[in-house]
């Protein structure tokens, strides 16, 4: 009767095995995520000891997978890499997965982009540079686009086994091609009229992500060399300034702002979301409402 007692309970499935040795870096632009599998001896059957992580890791963000009963972990010198925990388990080898976010190690990203206005096809080239931790061994490093809960879903753009020796890590991104075009662009006027920005030429990549860093942008017979901060990206295109276009100027009398044309032939501009067409050597007042 007791054996059909227990026939009638299903049990708890058995927690799926940990992979084998080894560690994964999945790489952001701020932080990463290490996911470390090693086996460790329990001498004792009461501590275990773990060694070879980033010094300053969150003790609330370590997560520990084991045959053993984890117990409360302290670290054992302030800002070092070694941390012990508690275990219940018994004697011997066991294989351990750790997981933790780290801000030690992330990427620096390096982009080129060179646009040819007649074909409107820009090549995009993309290094990554990852400085590595002084582990020994080696890692499959993987590099992602953006981070995790961003507006951007992350993809993964590159990845290999490197060296964890504390030295650089250097990933190439093959070549693409992208639709673009290049874009008058005004932004409306500042208070200070001294320091109006002008209308802008800038090249406009649709559908395009770009991870965080800086870019060289060639284009229309200019070079440009633009911060992260000068992009614009969103889920629907990279806009780049280049420069301020020549032909066209920005003049404010009274309450009244004109975009006026140089150029022979019409030009398009765009503000606040309109496309102007301002006329060969002419011009065309603007209404520029409050700031938003």
């Amino acid at each position: 009767m007791a054996l059909a007692l227990a026939a009638c309970h299903p049990r708890a499935p058995a927690p799926p095995p940990i992979p084998s040795p080894g560690i994964s870096i999945a790489v952001y632009d701020t932080f990463s995520i290490v996911d470390d599998r090693r086996d460790l001896d329990v001498d004792t059957g009461r501590a275990l000891v773990l060694d070879r992580l980033e010094p300053g890791v969150s003790l609330a963000s370590l997560q520990i997978e084991s045959d053993l009963d984890v117990g409360a972990c302290h670290r054992e010198l302030a800002g070092g890499s070694s941390i012990t925990c508690a275990v219940t388990g018994a004697r011997g080898r066991h294989r351990v997965r750790l997981v933790y976010a780290t801000t030690a190690i992330h990427y620096t990203a390096q982009h080129a982009i060179f646009f040819d206005a007649q074909t409107t096809k820009a090549r995009v080239a993309s290094a990554f540079e990852v400085r590595t931790p002084a582990w020994g061994g080696r890692a499959d490093v993987a590099i992602y686009d953006a981070a995790p809960g961003g507006e951007h879903a992350p993809h993964e753009v590159a990845r290999r086994d490197v060296p964890l020796d504390g030295t650089a890590a250097t990933f190439q991104i093959d070549p693409h091609d992208v639709p673009g075009a290049l874009r008058d662009r005004y932004d409306r006027a500042p208070t200070d009229e001294a320091a109006d920005p002008g209308v802008w030429v800038w090249l406009e990549l649709p559908g395009t992500w770009l991870p965080p860093g800086d870019i060289r942008v060639t284009a229309d017979s200019y070079v440009a060399l633009l911060s992260q901060q000068t992009r614009k990206q969103d889920a629907t295109a990279l806009r780049l300034p280049l420069h301020e276009d020549p032909d066209l100027q920005v003049t404010h009398q009274g309450a009244q702002t004109r975009i006026t044309s140089t150029a022979s032939a019409a030009r398009e501009v765009w503000f606040d979301g309109k496309k102007l067409v301002i006329p060969p050597r002419g011009g065309m007042p603007i209404v520029i409402g409050p700031a938003r």
